[in-house]
C-alpha cells in the first residue's frame, strides 16, 4: 500500500511540473512537493511496525543449496523468524544463510523461531551461518516455554556463533520450561556452532 501511494504522488509531481511555468509557478510547485513529502512521511509513521519490517524480505537467493536465501541485516533476520512464526513456513528442503555479522540492538527482544507447542510449526530447513556472528540476542519474556534462537529445531543449524546472548525461559504456565543458546529442544542437527551467554530455564 505504501509503495502504491508513493508512486501515485510521484506521478502527480511529474504531471504538475509539466503544466506549471514561470517563477510563481515554480514557487507553488516547491510548496506542493514539500507538502507531498510531508504526506508520505506521515503515511510511513502511521503504518504499523510489522508492515515496515515486512519490506525487509531476504537479501537474495531462491532457497536452494546452490542459491540459499540470504540474510544480511537484523531486519531480515527478524523477517525470517516471522515467516516461520506468523506465516507457518517451515522452510523444509530450503537453505538459509548469513552473509554478514548481525548485531541485535539493545531493547529489541528476539522472538524464538518456531511454535511454542511441541507439535507446532518449527524450522525444518538448513540454516548456515557461514561462520558469522549473531550478537545481542535477548529473550526475557515470561511467555516462552521454549526459548532460544530456535524454539524447537527439526532442521540443521551450522557454522554460527552467538555472543552476548541472554536467554530466559520462565513461563508462568505451570509447566516445564526449556532454554538454550541455539535452540530449546533439538530434534534435528547442530554442527560447528558455539554460544557465549547466559541461559536460564525456570519452571513453576
Amino acid at each position: 500500500m505504501f509503495t502504491i501511494i508513493v508512486i501515485i504522488l510521484c506521478k502527480k509531481i511529474v504531471i504538475q511540473t509539466n503544466t506549471i511555468k514561470g517563477e510563481n509557478g515554480m514557487k507553488k510547485m516547491k510548496h506542493k512537493i514539500l507538502s507531498i513529502i510531508l504526506s508520505v512521511a506521515l503515511v510511513a509513521m502511521l503504518l504499523p511496525a510489522e508492515a515496515i519490517i515486512a519490506f525487509a524480505d531476504f537479501a537474495g537467493g531462491s532457497g536452494t543449496q546452490a542459491e540459499p536465501y540470504q540474510i544480511a541485516t537484523v531486519d531480515q533476520l527478524f523477517w525470517f523468524a516471522e515467516q516461520v512464526n506468523n506465516e507457518g513456513n517451515s522452510f523444509e528442503g530450503k537453505t538459509v544463510e548469513l552473509t554478514a555479522d548481525i548485531t541485535i540492538p539493545t531493547g529489541r527482544e528476539w522472538v524464538p523461531i518456531g511454535a511454542q507447542t511441541y507439535d507446532g510449526v518449527c524450522f525444518e530447513g538448513t540454516f548456515d551461518g557461514q561462520n558469522h556472528i549473531i550478537s545481542g540476542l535477548t529473550i526475557s519474556s515470561t511467555y516462552y516455554i521454549y526459548a532460544g534462537f530456535f524454539s524447537r529445531l527439526k532442521g540443521t543449524m551450522k557454522n554460527t556463533c552467538f555472543v552476548n546472548e541472554v536467554v530466559e525461559s520462565n513461563a508462568t504456565s505451570g509447566t516445564w520450561t526449556y532454554a538454550g543458546g541455539i535452540c530449546a529442544v533439538c530434534d534435528g542437527t547442530i554442527q560447528n556452532c558455539i554460544t557465549f551467554g547466559t541461559f536460564l530455564a525456570t519452571g513453576t
